[in-house]
């Protein structure tokens, strides 16, 4: 792994140094590095012209088990494909060209990274990433004709960095080529979505509907991604469709969309197919089917089978089938006899590899599942999940999703479906069965107990440069945030702090018009924002601190045009709360808005221990004890929380929970600790708690 410490500055320097001496020592001899995108995107175009991969031929390891025709392999090994969906990182806009200015969409790459990070370090070895989904952004259409003509260079781009960060951490991904979304024909129009100017459904219909607008999809915007990529050992397969049902007579009724036929997806299916396995032929080709009626007909109509494929297009298209099925349950709308959760693999009689593409990524145990479900019970842990996946024949399961959903159907407890309540149960998949799981050995170093910093570079950036922390807080009580920071660029830079809420009744930006905060060149000072200053950006009456509970993402903006580079550090409210401290790898802000292509941010590793939390108690944790193993706590209040033990020198030894909590009683798994006294802190949107804890 990438070592992101200054090598210019020795750790055991900082350690001896005071801290005026360390922050003199961290940035006198600082080095801006950017990479040059443009000459990455010339050779990739190049490539690309050439009908040439980048990756050696042998470099493609998946393949359908010769020993076993319903298994998948990885370099000849049969393996279980343990995952989650990302599915996107900005929906829709990973690829291509849009914003207010039509800039070329770049795919952070710090992001991408803590993604695939966090992921193994959990155990797990797939993801599902969206590609263009409802072809808002790309591939380029023509207006007159409506076909489509090619695609940006930033989407070749970013499927080179999502590809070869997964390769890094031992990782291989499913990209989904489309979706239903598609055929909504007026969610994404430029009069409902600022910045979605390309959106076109009646491309979008053609290209499903007409074999000539479908040829012209295939030859411009998916063979020359197959072409560059079919030999990266990251791919896992090329996913047609996500849950094309849902823009299907007879079945996608109340998707939002405009129906069209299964015959014609079907068609496109199979042309698509049929194009990849001839320009690749060792490349699997799969679909994310919306539930096991549409994919088997023990429960329903296996509509892809390749019988049904072939005749779609009058058996003129031979390679157009799919290698493995990808199949998606979610309790509120699959009965028990469609469930992949009640029937082994072997029940669908499908004859291929079958892949659990999509369930809740959190236990779904909560009474109102079985509310909805017509006296079944529909039931089940996460952990249990995985488990029935793996011992019953599935090829994989990647739960849905790893930057948060809560969906309102299973209850109104705040819980959250993400990488933090699946991760125990991806551990404890791999933890049971690591040969089937481990694609290659990954060292990943936490860096626990140390302190970082929020690396921010700006290369030539104009005013009103932004980067984003999308989460949610509730503030409420706070009356001002304030963060570190020090300037080590060579002119002065100013920021504006900018609050977006969440609330579907009252969605806002708010700012710090009034009261910014300027470091100058060489400085190191501490920025300071008081809530009560910051308005709704077109109602200057309108203050944040009516909103405080409804926080859904944090901005810094940069006022003025800045070149060089600034470290962040410690953001947090006078009351306690801490919306980020970036101790946590690659967890940082991200580029946002029309610079943000001039910006890159990352983690920096300062050389120091992180420091040791104060005693307080405004969290009013109760019942807090050890015993097997296990730290136990009553949490007053559900919301965001995490929990730290830190040893008697303040050391973090251990991360014990991150995320969303339900209120009531848990209990924490303490693994790998010495016996002896240590320090919990529990830290979230409802306050702070910090309490000793003896570990026996």
């Amino acid at each position: 792994m990438k070592n992101t410490r200054n090598p210019l500055l020795p750790v055991k320097t900082l350690k001896k140094a005071s801290k005026n001496e360390k922050i003199k020592l961290l940035f006198s001899r600082i080095q801006i590095r950017k990479k040059s995108m443009k000459k990455i995107v010339k050779i990739l175009l190049a490539a690309a012209a050439l009908s040439t991969s980048l990756f050696a031929a042998d470099g493609y390891q998946m393949s359908i088990c010769t020993s076993d025709n319903t298994k998948l392999c990885y370099g000849g090994k049969q393996i279980f494909l343990s995952g989650m969906n990302i599915a996107w990182f900005k929906f829709s806009q990973d690829v291509g060209r849009g914003g207010y200015k039509g800039s070329l969409l770049y795919v952070d790459e710090t992001l991408v990274r803590k993604t695939f990070k966090d992921l193994r370090a959990a155990g797990g070895n797939t993801a599902r990433w969206w590609l263009y989904t409802n072809n808002a952004m790309d591939p380029i259409i023509d207006s007159n004709t409506n076909k489509v003509t090619g695609i940006e260079e930033s989407t070749i781009a970013n499927v080179k960095t999502v590809l070869d960060l997964a390769e890094e951490y031992g990782v291989v991904v499913s990209i989904c080529l489309l979706s239903f979304d598609m055929a909504k024909d007026t969610a994404y129009s430029p009069n409902t979505v600022a910045g979605w100017s390309r959106f076109n459904y009646e491309a979008n219909r053609l290209m499903l509907e007409d074999t000539s607008y479908t040829r012209a999809f295939i030859n411009n915007a998916v063979v020359p991604l197959v072409k560059l990529y079919k030999n990266h050992p990251a791919l896992l397969t090329w996913e047609v469709f996500n849950e094309p049902e849902g823009m299907v007579t007879g079945f996608g009724e109340g998707w939002g969309t405009t129906l069209t036929t299964i015959a014609n997806v079907q068609r496109v299916i199979n042309m698509v197919a049929d194009a990849i396995h001839k320009e690749a032929p060792a490349n699997l080709v799969s679909n994310g089917s919306a539930n096991t009626g549409m994919t088997s007909d023990i429960a329903g109509t296996n509509y892809y089978t390749d019988a049904l494929l072939l005749a779609s297009n009058g058996n003129k298209y031979s390679l157009g089938t799919l290698d493995f099925y990808q199949v998606h349950y979610y309790p509120e709308w699959n009965t028990n006899i469609q469930s992949v959760f009640h029937h082994a693999a072997s029940y669908w009689n499908v004859g291929k590899p079958l892949v659990i593409g999509e369930f809740p990524a959190a236990s779904w145990t909560q009474t109102s599942i079985n509310a909805h479900a017509n006296g079944e019970d529909r039931r089940m842990t996460i952990d249990s999940a995985y488990a029935f996946a793996y011992d019953n024949g599935y090829a994989g399961a990647l739960s849905w999703m790893m930057y948060g959903e809560t969906p309102t159907f299973y209850g109104s407890d705040g819980t959250v479906w993400g990488i933090d309540s699946s991760a125990s149960a991806l551990t404890a998949l791999y933890d049971a069965h690591k040969d089937a799981i481990m694609l290659k050995d990954v060292v990943i170093d936490d860096h626990t107990g140390e302190n970082a910093w929020m690396q921010v570079t700006y290369d030539n950036s104009a005013e009103n440069a932004q980067i984003s922390y999308t989460k949610s807080y509730n503030l409420t009580g706070a009356t001002s945030v304030t963060f570190d920071i020090i300037n080590s660029g060579t002119q002065s830079i100013t920021y504006m702090l900018v609050f977006q809420t969440g609330a579907t009744d009252n969605w806002g930006w708010y700012q710090s018009e009034s009261q910014k905060c300027t470091v100058i060149a060489g400085d190191t000072t501490t920025c300071t924002f008081d809530l009560a200053n910051i308005a709704k950006y077109d109602d200057p009456s309108a203050l944040i601190t009516a909103h405080l509970n409804q926080i859904a993402a944090v901005f810094l903006v940069a006022t003025e045009a800045y070149t060089g580079t600034v470290y962040i550090d410690n953001i947090a409210t006078d009351n306690g709360i801490v919306i980020q401290n970036f101790d946590t790898e690659y967890d940082v802000f991200s580029p946002a808005g029309t610079e943000a292509a001039s910006i890159s941010v990352t983690t920096y590793f300062d050389g120091t221990k992180a420091s040791i939390p104060s005693i307080a108690k405004d969290l009013n944790v109760s019942n807090m004890y050890f015993m097997n193993g296990s730290l136990n706590m009553t949490i007053p209040a559900s919301g965001n929380l995490t929990v730290n033990l830190f040893n008697l020198k303040g050391d973090r030894v251990a991360t014990l929970h991150k995320g969303m909590i339900k209120a009531g009683t848990h209990s924490f798994a303490v693994k790998n600790i010495t016996q002896g006294m240590y320090i919990m802190q529990a830290q979230g949107t409802a306050g702070l708690f910090t309490g000793k804890i003896l570990v026996k």
